[in-house]
C-alpha cells in the first residue's frame, strides 16, 4: 500500500515542478479511444479481454523557449469486457505525460509522447491500485487558432506485483482546444517607431517612410497578406495604408513594414514641436480570417519651419512659389521689367537683376541667427534647423543666408525663371538660369568665367546675403565663392527637387509693403547701366585693339557701333555709324542707322537710310521691312505697299508676317508703342 501511495505522490510532485517551467494557458485534449487488448492470456491461451474503449482527457503545457517539448496530466476512464464473461474490468488512470511536438506541414500538429501514472482497476466488487505506462503519437489538423483534430494511436499497460493487469493498443480520435489563442488572432509582437515628423514635408510622407514596424511571429502557424496603417486623428483624415503589404510571415520569423502617412494642411499650425497619440494598426489573414491588431503610438511633430540638412534638395520644399503675394509681386515686377527690356540683353538676366534690386530697395537684411546658422546646422545632418518660408522673411525684413536664398528663388519661380540653390561648405545661395545655350552666352558675356555652366546651360550664381551691396558685387562673389573652393560644390535645381520635395502649401500671415515696381525699375536701371557700361568697355577695348593693327575700317567702325547699340549706348553707336556712312556706303552702317533713327522715333531719317541701303541691295529683305515699317507710321502707304510688293517677290512668307504695314495703316499704333530691333547688322 506504501508503494502504491508513493507513485501517485511522486507523480504529483512531477508535475507540480514542471507546471513552474511551462508557459500558461495550456491546451486540453480529448481522445475517445477503441481499445484492443494484447494481454494477458489464461492458462488455456485465450485472451482475458475482448475489444473494449475509453476516453482519455490531458492538459498540454509547453515549457518555455522549448516549444517543440510538451507536458502534462492525463486522465482516463476506460473499459475492457472480461472474454467469454458478462462483466467488465474498467480503470481510471491519472498520471503524466511528456514528449515532442512538430508541425510537418501547415497547419499540423505531430506528437510523440510518453508517460504514466497511477491505475486503479474495478472488477465486479474488487478494486486495486497499481501503476502503467502508455505511450503513443497522434496527428491532428488545425482548423482555427484554438481548435484542431486528428487521428492517434497508442500503447497502454498496467502491471502489479501480480504480474501484467492488462496490456493494449488503441486507436483514438484527438480533440483540441488552445486556451492560449484567445479566440482569432495570432500572438504577434508588434514594435513600430517613427521618426520626428517634419510639417513641411507632409506631403512627402505619402509616399516616403516616416517610421516602420517590425512584426514578430511568436504563432504556431504563419500568418499571410499582412500590411500596417498610421494614424494621426488630429492632422489625418484617415488612416495612410503602407504601399505595399508582406505576402506571409512564418512562426518565428520577424518582418518589417515602411509607415507612411497623409497629413491635412492643420499640421501647420504648430508653432512649437509637440507630441501627439497616433496609433499603427496591422492587419492580417489568419486562418483565413481577416484580423486587426492596433498598437499606440507617440508622435512628436516640429515646428512649421523646422527640418534638416541631411539632404539639401529639402530646402525646396520653403520655395513657395504660388504664395500669392510672392506670385503677384514678382510676377508684376517682372512683366514691368520684360516690358523695357533690352533686346540684345538676356531677359532672364534682366529680370533676375531687377527682383534682386527690389530686395535691396524694400530693405532685406542679412542676420545671423545663432540659434539657427546655416554653418553649424548643415554640418549636422541630424540638427534640426528653423527656416522662414518667403513672406515670413519679408514682413520680418531680415533672415540669414537660407532664409534669403529661399525667398528670392521663389520670387524668381513666380516669374518663370528656374532657380537653383547652391551649396559649399557652411553656405547657401542662389543661381538662375539664362535663357540661352553656353555659346551664345559666352559671346554675350564677355565676363563668361562668372556664369556657371551646367549640362549646356548658363546659370548666373547670386550672393543674396550681399543685397545692401548691389546686384553686381553679388553676382561676383558669388562666381567667386565657387573658384576658391576649387569647383567643389553642390546644384540643386528647385523644379527638380520638387519632385521629390514639393514645395509646402502654407500661406503665412503678416503684411508686407514692398515697393513700387515702377521705383524698382528705376534702381534696376541705374545697377543695369553700371553693368553694360562695364561690359561695353571690356568690348569695345578689344576692338580699339584691332582698329590700332588694322586701321579704322569700316568693318570695324560698324562693329564698335553694334557693340554699343547692343548695349543700349545709342548716342555713341550713331557717332560711329556716321562715321562709316559720312566715308563710305557700307550697307550694315546704313541699315544700322535706320534701325536707330526708328528706335528714336524719327521714321523719316529712318526711311532715308532705308532707301540708302536698298540702292547697295536692292533684295534686301531687312530693308525693306524697315522701310515699310517706317513708310506706315509716316501714312506713306504708296512707298509701304511698293516695299511690300518687293518682299512678296523676295520672300512671300515674310511679306505675309508684315502685310498689316500696307495701304489702312492699321499696324501704326501698335508699332509706334513696340520699338524694337531684333538684329544689328555687322
Amino acid at each position: 500500500m506504501i508503494k502504491k501511495v508513493s507513485i501517485f505522490i511522486i507523480t504529483g510532485f512531477i508535475l507540480l515542478q514542471a507546471s513552474l517551467l511551462a508557459e500558461s494557458p495550456f491546451t486540453l485534449i480529448t481522445q475517445p479511444t477503441l481499445l484492443f487488448p494484447s494481454g494477458p492470456e489464461t492458462d488455456e491461451g485465450v485472451a482475458y479481454y475482448s475489444t473494449g474503449g475509453g476516453a482519455m482527457l490531458e492538459g498540454e503545457l509547453n515549457f518555455r523557449k522549448l516549444e517543440f517539448l510538451h507536458f502534462g496530466p492525463q486522465f482516463e476512464y476506460s473499459l475492457l469486457p472480461i472474454n467469454q464473461g458478462s462483466i467488465n474490468f474498467s480503470y481510471f488512470n491519472f498520471g503524466g505525460t511528456v514528449g515532442l511536438k512538430i508541425s510537418p506541414f501547415s497547419r499540423s500538429i505531430l506528437r510523440i509522447w510518453g508517460g504514466g501514472g497511477g491505475s486503479y482497476g474495478m472488477l465486479d466488487t474488487e478494486s486495486s491500485l497499481f501503476p502503467y505506462y502508455t505511450g503513443g503519437a497522434d496527428l491532428t489538423f488545425r482548423l482555427s487558432p484554438s481548435f484542431n483534430i486528428g487521428l492517434g494511436g497508442r500503447y497502454i499497460q498496467g502491471e502489479s506485483s501480480a504480474g501484467t493487469i492488462y496490456q493494449a493498443t488503441g486507436a483514438s480520435l484527438t480533440i483540441g482546444y488552445n486556451f492560449q489563442s484567445g479566440g482569432s488572432g495570432a500572438a504577434l509582437r508588434v514594435i513600430p517607431f517613427s521618426t520626428e515628423i517634419f510639417p513641411l514635408y507632409y506631403t512627402w510622407y505619402d509616399e516616403n517612410a516616416l517610421g516602420e514596424v517590425t512584426i514578430t511571429n511568436e504563432s504556431s502557424e504563419e500568418i499571410q497578406n499582412v500590411r500596417a496603417s498610421f494614424y494621426v486623428p488630429q492632422y489625418m483624415e484617415q488612416p495612410k495604408y503602407t504601399d505595399g503589404e508582406i505576402r506571409r510571415i512564418s512562426r518565428g520569423e520577424t518582418a518589417t513594414l515602411d509607415l507612411q502617412g497623409l497629413f491635412t494642411n492643420n499640421i501647420f499650425e504648430i508653432n512649437e514641436g509637440l507630441k501627439v497619440a497616433g496609433e499603427v494598426n496591422v492587419e492580417y489573414t489568419y486562418f483565413g480570417k481577416e484580423v486587426k491588431k492596433t498598437v499606440p503610438l507617440t508622435i512628436f511633430i516640429n515646428n512649421k519651419n523646422a527640418m534638416t540638412w541631411d539632404d539639401d534638395r529639402k530646402a525646396a520644399s520653403f520655395v513657395t512659389a504660388n504664395n500669392p503675394l510672392i506670385y503677384s509681386y514678382s510676377r508684376n515686377l517682372s512683366g514691368e521689367i520684360r516690358g523695357g527690356a533690352l533686346s540684345a540683353l538676356d531677359k532672364n538676366f534682366q529680370i533676375g537683376m531687377g527682383l534682386f534690386e527690389s530686395l535691396n530697395l524694400y530693405g532685406i537684411g542679412y542676420v545671423v541667427d545663432p540659434s539657427s546658422s546655416y554653418v553649424e546646422l548643415s554640418e549636422n545632418e541630424e540638427a534640426v534647423d528653423y527656416i522662414q518660408f518667403p513672406q515670413q522673411t519679408l514682413v520680418s525684413k531680415a533672415g540669414d543666408c537660407d532664409d534669403i536664398s529661399v525667398l528670392y528663388a521663389a520670387m524668381l519661380e513666380a516669374s518663370g525663371i528656374p532657380a537653383a540653390f547652391i551649396t559649399i561648405p557652411g553656405h547657401i545661395y542662389v543661381a538662375y538660369k539664362l535663357d540661352m545655350d553656353e555659346r551664345v552666352a559666352k559671346k554675350n558675356f564677355p565676363n563668361s568665367q562668372n556664369l556657371l555652366f551646367i549640362n549646356n546651360e548658363p546659370w548666373v550664381p547670386v550672393e543674396i546675403t550681399l543685397v545692401k551691396e548691389g546686384f553686381l558685387a553679388s553676382w561676383q562673389t558669388g562666381a567667386k565663392q565657387i573658384r576658391e573652393n576649387n569647383g567643389e560644390y553642390g546644384f540643386f535645381p528647385v523644379r527638380e527637387a520638387w519632385q521629390t520635395f514639393p514645395a509646402a502649401e502654407y500661406e503665412s500671415s503678416g503684411l508686407a509693403y514692398l515697393p513700387e515696381p515702377k521705383e524698382v525699375v528705376n534702381q534696376y536701371s541705374q545697377e543695369l547701366r553700371r553693368f553694360l557700361r562695364r561690359e561695353v568697355n571690356l568690348q569695345i577695348a578689344a576692338i580699339d585693339g584691332e582698329i590700332r593693327q588694322k586701321g579704322a575700317t569700316s568693318i570695324l567702325m560698324n562693329r564698335k557701333g553694334v557693340t554699343y547699340a547692343r548695349y543700349g549706348f545709342l548716342d555713341e553707336a550713331k557717332s560711329q555709324f556716321e562715321l562709316v556712312a559720312a566715308k563710305d556706303d557700307f550697307y550694315p552702317s546704313l541699315m544700322n542707322l535706320g534701325n536707330i533713327y526708328y528706335l528714336n522715333k524719327n521714321p523719316a531719317e529712318a526711311s532715308r537710310y532705308y532707301n540708302r541701303a536698298l540702292q547697295i541691295k536692292p533684295d534686301s529683305e531687312k530693308a525693306l521691312i524697315g522701310l515699310a515699317r517706317v513708310s506706315s507710321e509716316l501714312e506713306d502707304y504708296s512707298t509701304a505697299d511698293s516695299a511690300l510688293a518687293s518682299l512678296q517677290e523676295i520672300n512671300p512668307a515674310a511679306a505675309v508676317e508684315v502685310a498689316h504695314l500696307g495701304t489702312g495703316g492699321i499696324g501704326r499704333a501698335s508699332q509706334a508703342q513696340n520699338r524694337e530691333v531684333d538684329e544689328w547688322s555687322e
